[in-house]
């Protein structure tokens, strides 16, 4: 049982990331929604099925390094004072403490580690808030915290980061960005993926008589075409409109629309 657990971890660890490089070539909104979902489950069933082989191993090499681990992350990052000089513990304390006790110091350390997690440093970052700081701040770190950046914690360099790189993403945009995806973290990075995916399709084919583009989006809906020509990828055109274009439309150019 253990066996098949482990291959079937491994699995959905290959198909996730099957999943993932799928989608930075997907050029619709409606594929990357799909394909999101599809992410999502899979990420789900893997993290059941690790609790699930936990459960099985209560004393294994791995569980045990990682026991080891967050009793000593603990050991260091609860304190007695505000200005966290004093640790709660010394070492030979922290030795001597029950396992109940280290068992609610973690409890109480993920709890309040839950506020900082990457999606919500994420949404911090992209919030109107720290847009405008960046904004006013431009390329100067210290202005942006007002300390000097090698004082500043790793989740602060999260924060600065992930703001100055969506700030690049809206400052720069040739193309007016949906005020849905640009307050959204996850769907303005997937606008970049597809605009860029477009971009690349639309000047691997373009010319032709007068420049023209002629190319099909295999599934895409109407709204997934109006956004594709909002980024420039040409103007959309429907099979009954080609057809009446001159009376007519020669299967080469049928063909080239079809995307052969």
């Amino acid at each position: 049982m253990v066996q098949g657990l482990r291959q079937k971890i491994k699995d959905l660890e290959v198909k996730i990331e099957q999943f993932k490089n799928a989608k930075k070539k997907m050029i619709t909104a409606s594929q990357m929604r799909s394909q999101n979902k599809r992410i999502q489950e899979a990420e789900l069933e893997l993290g059941k099925t690790l609790h699930y082989r936990s459960s099985l191993l209560s004393r294994t090499a791995e569980n045990f390094a990682n026991k080891a681990a967050n009793e000593h992350m603990i050991s260091r990052s609860v304190f007695v004072d505000e200005e966290l000089t004093t640790p709660l513990f010394t070492p030979e304390e922290f030795l001597e403490a029950s396992t109940s006790d280290i068992n609610v110091l973690i409890d109480c350390f993920k709890e309040g580690m839950e506020p900082f997690s990457s999606e919500k440093i994420r949404n911090l970052a992209i919030s109107g808030v720290c847009q405008s700081l960046v904004s006013t701040c431009g390329d100067n770190p210290y202005n942006f915290f007002g300390k000097p950046i090698v004082t500043l914690t790793y989740l602060q360099i999260e924060v600065l980061n992930f703001a100055r790189y969506y700030h690049s993403i809206i400052s720069q945009s040739e193309t007016d960005i949906p005020q849905q995806i640009k307050n959204d973290p996850e769907k303005l990075e997937d606008w970049v993926t597809q605009k860029g995916n477009v971009k690349k399709i639309m000047d691997k084919h373009s010319g032709g008589e007068n420049g023209a583009q002629m190319q099909s989006v295999v599934g895409a809906t109407d709204e997934d075409l109006d956004e594709i020509e909002k980024q420039g990828g040409g103007r959309k055109v429907g099979l009954a409109g080609l057809l009446k274009k001159g009376g007519g439309a020669k299967m080469s150019g049928l063909g080239k629309m079809m995307g052969f």
